[in-house]
């Protein structure tokens, strides 16, 4: 009867575990995999990067380790009012001739992300927050193996106060 437990205990874990890196997985001690089989989201904690690879680890889309004041960079959000040139709208405006609005530039006012400040898995879910280089601003990302190939991340900022 105590091995039956044991094989169900073990049975019960796998699930919850397969989505999850491995110490096989991660490249080295500050970084997570999240596997979807056909594709793997590898993140490293500090400094803030996150690659997607295939099931061979080969890089196919790596996000940019920049951090400066404009939209490229690692995950980001904009500070501050909308720009002017956009009517100081906080939504871009409708469809023109079913093409969808260009939004405006915003050079400037845009923090990225820097480190993992915490996580937790949630069951097959990997759950962060993220310090940015505003030292009040947070994200918080969510992600999670959809199917083989499929990733599915959120990111939100901890406040909307200001973004």
């Amino acid at each position: 009867m105590r091995l039956l437990g044991f094989v169900v205990l073990g049975f019960l874990l796998t699930p919850a575990l397969g989505g999850c890196r491995t110490d096989s997985d991660a490249p080295s001690g500050n970084d997570w995999t999240l596997d979807s089989g056909a594709l793997k989201m590898r993140v490293t904690e500090s400094p803030w990067n996150m690659t997607f690879v295939d099931a061979r680890g080969a890089p196919v889309l790596v996000e940019l380790p920049e951090l400066g004041d404009g939209p490229s960079g690692s995950l980001g959000m904009h500070l501050g009012p909308p720009p002017p040139g956009n009517g100081q709208e906080s939504t871009l405006p409708p469809l023109d001739d079913g093409q969808p609005a260009v939004p405006p530039l915003r050079d400037s006012g845009w923090v990225h992300a820097v480190a993992v400040e915490s996580y937790a898995y949630e069951g097959e879910s990997y759950v962060a927050t993220l310090a940015t280089s505003d030292p009040g601003g947070k994200l918080e990302l969510v992600a999670t193996p959809e199917s083989d190939g499929v990733v599915e991340v959120t990111v939100r900022p901890s406040s909307a106060d200001g973004v």
